[in-house]
């Protein structure tokens, strides 16, 4: 790819296995990234974000700890900053775990921090180009229709790892984030680390057109992470 590439520095892909956790996957992803530039005070590279971590205490300010339900950026953002985040060597990334509450070792493990935060990311090519271009990945999120929510799924896309534009006029049905690490200015295509493991299209990578990411009712949330303090 042009430009920005950012996508071979990071560990595998993660699956939801069927959990509506990609909100907290691709915010573990960033905050692994950080740590792993040395922007986190006091962590050491090798850290492994649990996302079961962050899904659960996520889910627990909105009364939904006992549910597999999607969880909101700023309310992941939330957990982080009331709970930290601990490594998967006291919370591990199994299904089987997600309404369970993480032991009091996982809490008492967990790094804490202060004032992490998004910083807005331009809706723009120029603001995407700058993020990336900086070695930063931002997190980001899309909608979804139905002409191209099944093929996502399990079709044509679910193979390619190519998004498709939706058909006009079509009403959206979902959302889904994910962490973008990559754009290609000759395609116009923007590279983003999926959540649903690394056999998912191009080895668990989606390239999403620019003009789908610009488009106000398809693409929002354009964020990145502040660099926190340590508690």
């Amino acid at each position: 790819m042009n430009n920005a590439n950012l996508s071979s520095r990071f560990p595998p892909i993660h699956s939801q296995r069927g959990l509506l956790s990609c909100v907290a996957i691709a915010f573990c992803d960033a905050v692994w990234w950080e740590v792993e530039r040395g922007r986190v005070p006091g962590v050491q590279t090798g850290f492994r974000p649990s996302v079961q971590f962050v899904y659960y205490n996520a889910r627990k300010l909105n009364g939904e700890q006992n549910s597999n339900a999607p969880v909101t950026p700023s309310t992941a953002m939330e957990a982080i900053n009331q709970w930290g985040v601990c490594d998967v060597q006291w919370w591990p990334n199994e299904t089987r775990l997600y309404r369970e509450r993480p032991s009091d070792e996982a809490y008492e493990q967990a790094v804490k921090f202060e004032d992490w935060r998004f910083e807005v990311v331009p809706q723009t090519l120029d603001g995407i180009r700058g993020c990336l271009q900086s070695e930063t990945p931002f997190f980001f999120c899309i909608r979804f229709c139905r002409s191209n929510s099944w093929s996502f799924e399990g079709g044509k896309i679910s193979k390619t790892g190519v998004l498709t534009l939706p058909e006009s006029g079509e009403t959206p049905t979902r959302n889904h984030a994910m962490l973008a690490v990559g754009l290609d200015e000759e395609h116009l295509l923007v590279q983003a680390r999926n959540s649903y493991g690394p056999e998912w299209g191009a080895e668990g990578h989606v390239f999403i057109p620019l003009d789908y990411l610009l488009h106000p009712e398809l693409g929002y949330a354009l964020w990145k992470l502040a660099p926190p303090r340590r508690r």
